[in-house]
């Protein structure tokens, strides 16, 4: 695996955030999804796989693991603020970078590219474009009414039925153990909100949406809007299971697409 680099640097808003550097070449930062934290969650193993390519960078998205929560008031969430965060951590690793969001961090990764960050190529997994707005205004409001009256672990089962995840896996999903971060799910859902399709026909960097075979429902739905909405993207489809592809799969392919030598060849549109 190698040795493991942890530093923490202080955003705009006084919140300080924790990341990870492993691997040695060209930076690639990795983006968490809903509540997934960088030492427990999913890119930690994806990570790993891709240490022996790049310098790969991982970090705790605010109110998650070893990141504070500057925010205050859950309704005073702005999608700017996870944008200062990501660009301190940018700043520190170096640019320009290759960046890859998972789900939610996707909504994220391009929340990034269109403010101008210097982003050299963008990989999204399953994005869920569209998803809050898709599950109607009063659902961001019931979440956020949950929250303040402490039922955290319903906001976490809520969240994950509404979005699609199957039974059998909400039913052993660890509610309880995601409620202390509860809160980031309406951080997410703002994410959701605010990227339009203005928004992902803008992206001009070279960007790659992968997605598993065995996905379905919504979030396939959500991740075909954003592959049709691309005007400069490649799309993958890979065998893995729910809402997942093996580590060494993925790795693989984003090894292929974000390396410095394939420049000239991440432009055009690949179909699944």
């Amino acid at each position: 695996m190698g040795t493991i680099t942890t530093e923490y640097v202080l955003t705009p808003d006084g919140t300080r955030i924790a990341f990870d550097r492993r691997g040695a070449g060209a930076v690639l930062v990795l983006v968490d999804g809903a509540l997934s934290e960088r030492r427990s969650g999913g890119m930690r193993p994806l990570a790993e796989h891709l240490a022996g390519e790049f310098t790969v960078v991982t970090y705790d998205r605010r109110g998650r693991g070893e990141s504070t929560d500057g925010t205050g008031p859950v309704r005073d969430y702005r999608v700017q603020r996870e944008l200062d965060d990501l660009a301190r951590v940018l700043e520190i690793v170096g640019t320009p970078v290759a960046v890859h969001g998972a789900s939610t961090g996707a909504l994220l990764a391009l929340h990034a590219v269109d403010a101008g960050l210097p982003i050299a190529s963008v990989s999204l997994f399953e994005p869920p474009f569209g998803a809050c707005r898709s599950l109607g205004g009063g659902f961001v409001e019931h979440l956020t009414t949950l929250l303040e009256a402490g039922r955290r672990t319903d906001v976490v089962t809520t969240f994950q039925r509404a979005v699609g995840i199957p039974e059998q896996i909400v039913a052993t999903g660890g509610g309880a153990l995601f409620a202390p971060s509860a809160q980031t799910i309406v951080y997410d859902c703002a994410l959701s909100s605010a990227l339009g399709p203005d928004v992902v026909c803008g992206i001009e960097v070279p960007t790659l949406v992968v997605e598993s075979l065995a996905t379905s429902g919504r979030v396939a739905q959500w991740t075909q809007a954003v592959v049709e909405a691309l005007p400069r993207g490649r799309h993958l489809a890979l065998p893995g299971v729910w809402h997942g592809i093996p580590d060494a799969d993925l790795a693989r392919a984003l090894t292929e697409f974000h390396a410095p030598s394939a420049d000239q060849d991440r432009g055009g549109r690949v179909p699944a």
